[in-house]
């Protein structure tokens, strides 16, 4: 119920809880409305074939019988089979169209279970109807299965419902035929008790009916379930939308894979890192809305120069940016993108200072890392709490060359492990600059500038 909460919260942030929720409600009850429709439709069918099966054998009874001159007594039950096909296509064609809803749900599905008593008051009102010799044959296993497939609109107290008005119906027809029973001279005291006692009557109705309170509950199972799943394919798709706003959907199905598998994997990837300098001053006395309203502007060219590039933001960590390039995503050249996407974004910088020299504010300067090796990818955390991350000897060096840009009077540094893997025409752009300490790193590390 936490993580419910919660997701709820994150969901209905900025736009009103009461009525986000009541917005979360009506799409989890159309889910599941939608879901009742397409089983019900399905059952219906099923119900139509059966009839259609029941209906071919009966004819087929009847026809034998009238050639042989003799008379089963099967013309009936064979239109009665028609009319339950009939019944069962209407039924279908509604459910398909999602009109078993409300009131039209209880008088349709009340229909269907309603069609074996039909049955009985018809063959009662016809000359020769046997509607007794019915009463105790097979159509009365009807009730039971007419019941059963009302339940698939996964509405508990509908079924339970229709499982009490069948039963009562047959114990009513069953009343009804007792004088027909009870005229018999049948030798045998238990058929005879079976056929006349009002108390086995009722055994009978109560077993229809409890076969009402089983679907019942059985519907109140699925429709849990169904609320279950609605619940997830939500999250999914608020979770879907919340990623599309940052990454690609490769991307996006790259990370998921990692945290479902919750599994890391070691990768050689470019990795950069880039800091805005002075942004602390910056920051200091301006009102909270203008400094996140001027770091988004400078993120979202950022970010664009890297994904120009098919790098892949992995954090910001308050006005730095992190990216890698390889490593979630197939890249051919890994360094090569990572350098011309650092490119981009000092000529993505250039035309944002424009602008806000413009406006008459302060231009900014950053700062960027690039740097080459294994990091360690996937989820990191615990079973209540992870996050996807990048860790690694390669980002922290990245990040320390970063720093160095400032006294370097630079604004790139590489390592060689870049360097060395960019082609002709991007090298010629870099200078040496000789080794540089890295720390938490043995011996010197050489560095090029642009």
């Amino acid at each position: 119920m936490r993580r419910k909460a919660t997701f709820l919260r994150g969901a209905c942030a900025g736009r009103g809880v009461l009525a986000c929720m009541l917005r979360r409600l009506d799409t989890l009850a159309r889910y599941a409305d939608e879901e009742s429709d397409r089983a019900l439709a399905g059952a219906a069918r099923i119900s139509a074939g059966f009839a259609a099966c029941t209906g071919l054998v009966l004819l087929t009874l009847y026809l034998r019988a009238r050639l042989g001159g003799g008379d089963l007594g099967m013309g009936g039950p064979a239109i009665f089979s028609a009319a339950c096909l009939v019944y069962s296509a209407i039924l279908a064609r509604a459910a398909r169209r999602g009109r078993v809803r409300g009131r039209r749900a209880w008088f349709l599905l009340g229909g269907l279970v309603s069609l074996p008593s039909s049955f009985f008051v018809v063959m009662a009102l016809a000359p020769n109807g046997h509607a007794a010799s019915f009463v105790t044959g097979p159509i009365t296993y009807l009730y039971a299965f007419v019941v059963v497939i009302a339940g698939f609109r996964f509405d508990p107290g509908l079924s339970t419902a229709l499982g009490v008005l069948a039963g009562a119906q047959y114990f009513v027809i069953l009343m009804l035929t007792r004088a027909s029973f009870v005229a018999l001279r049948i030798d045998d005291v238990v058929l005879r008790s079976e056929l006349t006692l009002p108390v086995i009557y009722a055994f009978k109705a109560a077993m229809i009916a409890g076969v009402g309170l089983a679907t019942g509950a059985l519907a109140m199972i699925a429709r849990r379930l169904l609320s279950r799943v609605a619940e997830e394919a939500e999250e999914k798709r608020l979770i879907n939308q919340a990623f599309g706003e940052y990454v690609s959907p490769e991307v996006r199905q790259a990370i998921l894979t990692y945290q479902r598998e919750h599994k890391s994997a070691r990768k050689d990837v470019a990795v950069l890192f880039s800091d805005l300098r002075g942004f602390s001053t910056f920051s200091e006395g301006r009102d909270p809305a203008e400094v996140v309203a001027a770091m988004n502007a400078y993120f979202e060219r950022m970010v664009r120069a890297i994904a120009g590039e098919h790098g892949i933001v992995d954090k910001f960590i308050g006005d730095a940016v992190m990216a890698t390039f390889g490593g979630l995503l197939p890249v051919a050249d890994p360094a090569g993108c990572a350098f011309r996407a650092a490119l981009a974004m000092r000529k993505e910088l250039v035309l944002l200072n424009a602008e806000r020299v413009a406006r008459g504010e302060p231009p900014f300067d950053n700062g960027i890392g690039l740097h080459f090796g294994e990091v360690l990818i996937g989820p990191i955390g615990g079973a209540g709490r992870s996050e996807f991350a990048v860790i690694g000897d390669t980002v922290n060096i990245a990040a320390r060359l970063e720093s160095q840009t400032k006294e370097r009077g630079r604004a790139l540094l590489v390592s060689d492990a870049i360097y060395l893997r960019l082609d002709g025409v991007s090298q010629a752009q870099l200078s040496p600059l000789g080794e540089v300490s890295v720390k938490g790193r043995r011996g010197l590390l050489p560095i090029y500038g642009a």
